[in-house]
Order: C-alpha cells, then structure tokens, then sequence
C-alpha cells in the first residue's frame, strides 16, 4: 500500500494500484505481540531502499529514530488489533498520528507497507515494481526513514516503512 501525506498544503494523496501487492480490503491480522522477523532484518531493507536511492542518483535515507519509534507503533497496533492499511478500521484514523504521537517534527511524509515477503529483497523488488512505492522511494523531499518488520500469527511478515522530510 501507498499513502503521501504533505502537511505543507494539507493534501493527502492515496494510489491504491499498487501492483497486487495487496488487495483492496483491508486483510484481517491475528493479533499478536510483535516479535522479530527471524532472518528479515530492516537494516537489510534498508539498505536495499538506499541501494535503489543511489542508483536514481538520490542521497541514501537517514535512519530515523522517530520515525523508527512511529513504524514500530504502528506495526503494534495493526497486530493486536488485527487489520492491515494505512488506515485504522473502527474510526478511520491515519498513520500520521503515530508520528504525532511519537513527537517527529517533519514536513511531509510516506508510508510503504508490505505483507508476505520472505526476506528484504523480495519488500524492496516489490516497491520498486509499484509506481507508487517507488514514488515514495525515489521522492527527493523525503530525506529519512524508519522501519518495522514482524511476523504475525500466520507466519506472514509485515513490513512498515514511514518516510520523511524531517524538521530539524
């Protein structure tokens, strides 16, 4: 999935064609504690992301604290409450606010999100074949990155990358 968010002029611009990489419906999660992927590592995804970053000839993305706390919050939360979307399902709220809550200070921001891969590559290779994945990776504005991965109740791994143009 794909969601942009620019606080600068309050537009939010969602693309679901996301090249299959998930349906249209929201697909119900078991909740579950999230625990590590075993063997899927977000340094490796990240590293794959700045690899096709350079490649477009752009700066590799910050790791991001904040942005890391709010990815992992947001991971949490579709875990335990069982959904997986930018948005929750009981009242519609977005992903922002966990970089709200967790005090990141940016001026936009992105969220890729992926289910089922088995390792890094597999993520990265879909984002990139997504247009609006890879727009989100090869934005230019967008100069840090946090990341979570867990595996939930279904050995299925989710990955959440929260992206932005960080205020220092």
């Amino acid at each position: 999935m794909y969601l942009l968010l620019n606080k600068t002029n309050k537009n939010v611009f969602r693309n679901l064609a996301f090249a299959g990489l998930i349906s249209l419906t929201l697909a119900p999660v078991p909740p579950v504690r999230a625990k590590a992927a075993e063997g899927f590592l977000t340094p490796v995804i990240a590293q794959s992301v700045n690899q096709v970053r350079g490649a477009a000839g752009l700066a590799a993305f910050i790791t991001d604290a904040c942005l890391t706390r709010a990815a992992e919050a947001k991971l949490q939360e579709m875990l335990e409450l069982g959904y997986w979307g930018h948005y929750r399902p009981s009242d519609g709220a977005m992903s922002w606010r966990f970089l709200n809550a967790e005090g990141c200070r940016y001026t936009s921001a992105g969220e890729n999100l992926a289910r089922g891969f088995t390792n890094a590559e597999q993520v990265v290779s879909a984002w990139e074949a997504s247009p609006a994945h890879a727009r989100n990776l090869l934005d230019a504005r967008f100069t840090s990155a946090g990341y979570a991965s867990a595996t939930n109740a279904e050995g299925k791994v989710l990955t959440v990358q929260l992206l932005g143009a960080m205020v220092p």
